[in-house]
């Protein structure tokens, strides 16, 4: 995710907590796993309940969402937020492309 969270980890911040709307996590959650706005849209992607803790956590590669703490059941979670959804995919370079030696990029 550009911006703030990106440069507080950068600069060696180890923990961040938000408190904010459940739209926010939703769209928070969404653009740092790369995730489809579709998944939002389609109800895939849940809007959290009053006081629900979402947690994220991981590193570089290998980040996880979970859904720590169910605020309407007032008790403890342990659910992965993201669970089925896949997150969008950068496309392959086509051929015609790799192939043109007047874009300079024979290396890819």
């Amino acid at each position: 995710m550009d911006g703030t969270l990106e440069r507080d980890k950068e600069n060696g911040e180890k923990r961040i907590i938000l408190v904010t709307s459940g739209r926010v996590i939703q769209t928070a959650v969404m653009n740092w796993f790369h995730l489809p706005s579709q998944s939002i849209e389609n109800g895939e992607l849940k809007n959290p309940e009053n006081c629900d803790i979402i947690r994220i956590r991981g590193n570089e590669r290998n980040w996880e969402a979970t859904r720590i703490y169910d605020g309407k059941n007032d008790q403890p979670s342990n659910k992965n937020y993201i669970e089925g959804i896949e997150p969008l995919s950068v496309p392959d370079i086509p051929d015609f492309i790799l192939e043109d030696p007047d874009l300079g990029h024979h290396d890819l």
